[in-house]
């Protein structure tokens, strides 16, 4: 996935135990000056996946 500038994305791990690998073309040093959090539940309310799933 390409993410352009001005755009966000995001990611979450929906079972226990789970890894997420995420890679970027910055620095280490540089990704410092390019994070934006936002609140969890801005765009999707995780809870509706889980009911949805029941409780998986």
């Amino acid at each position: 996935m390409i993410v352009l500038p001005g755009h966000a994305n995001g990611m979450r791990a929906l079972t226990v135990p789970n890894k997420l690998l995420v890679l970027s073309d910055l620095l280490l040093e540089e990704s410092n000056e390019d994070i934006y959090r936002f609140p969890a539940h801005f765009w999707f309310d995780w809870h509706l996946l889980k009911e949805n799933n029941h409780g998986r």
